[in-house]
């Protein structure tokens, strides 16, 4: 019978082989530093991107000749991880697989977070400049993440926890913005689950969220991505850097219901709110909707 740290071991090294990592050199904002490489052993130079090869052996990737060879064999190590975990399954007591599993999840979710923040990181510290193929190669690798995580909770049911994002909750609450979601002593309270309302900032927000999800009962995908960059345009749901992730999974617990996955809703595609004909007959119906509890007219 296999330990369970071992399979954990050869689970995770098979995530961090053949993936991408890029460390950004460009401060967020004038207080924050640049985002490490939390996720892996080694830190790279800043506004370098590398190819892990195996765990603590990296690839520089250069931007004129990127040579991304592994990228698509990373498909391969996470079905082979599948297969470890369905024999792992068999052959663990119940209360160590889900031990196995539970702790899986977690570094799986951390990587799926970092490759996220990676591309939206490339984008906007490159913009125009940023080679094309690297992109597609940060892009592929959310995509095989993201799909082997739906199949990992498909066969197994055990879906990584949401993390509070504690920064963002206390400045929602120092700004008199958002839910209370923390007390001063969070631990003589159980962790709640966070929905839309607790983003949006407006003190109606229980009564938007409520209008939103009883009358939005079957869009997904981008119809979604429409509702969220409305929400942002009138000023009470901030979209911003590193918050997408959290926001889907936000989602998930408000619709409760198939919304579509993340490359679906946050496509690289830039919404024209003066020319998405999918924006616009949205608007129009929330205008409707939510001019009343907002108690203004809305543009």
């Amino acid at each position: 019978m296999p330990k369970t740290s071992d399979t954990l071991s050869i689970l995770e090294d098979n995530l961090k082989t053949n993936i991408l990592l890029y460390a950004p050199e460009i401060k967020h904002s004038e207080n924050q530093e640049p985002a490490p490489v939390v996720y892996f052993d080694d830190h790279l130079p800043f506004n370098k991107v590398a190819l892990v090869v195996t765990p603590g052996e990296f690839r520089d990737i250069h931007f004129e000749k990127p040579d991304l060879t592994g990228v698509s064999t990373k498909n391969i190590l996470l079905r082979d991880n599948l297969f470890i975990l369905m024999d792992a399954k068999n052959e663990l007591s119940p209360d160590q697989f889900i031990l196995l599993a539970e702790e899986y999840a977690k570094v799986l979710k951390s990587v799926l977070d970092y490759t996220i923040d990676a591309i939206y990181s490339l984008k906007g510290n490159f913009k125009n400049n940023l080679p094309e193929k690297i992109l597609l190669g940060f892009e592929t690798q959310s995509r095989f993440l993201e799909d082997h995580y739906l199949e990992f909770e498909k066969r197994f049911g055990i879906e990584a926890s949401l993390e509070e994002e504690n920064e963002d909750i206390e400045h929602l609450k120092l700004n008199g913005q958002g839910s209370k979601i923390l007390d001063k002593n969070p631990d003589d309270k159980p962790k709640q689950t966070l929905t839309l309302k607790d983003y949006i900032t407006h003190p109606e927000r229980e009564e938007i969220e409520k209008i939103i999800v009883e009358n939005f009962t079957t869009e997904k995908g981008r119809s979604i991505r429409c509702i969220l960059e409305y929400l942002n345009n009138i000023n009470i749901l901030p979209i911003g850097y590193g918050k997408k992730n959290i926001l889907l999974a936000c989602l998930k617990n408000t619709f409760k219901r198939d919304i579509g996955v993340y490359s679906s809703i946050w496509e690289e595609k830039k919404i024209d709110p003066l020319s998405d004909r999918t924006y616009i007959d949205l608007k129009k119906s929330l205008n409707k909707l939510l001019e009343n509890v907002l108690n203004k007219k809305l543009p």
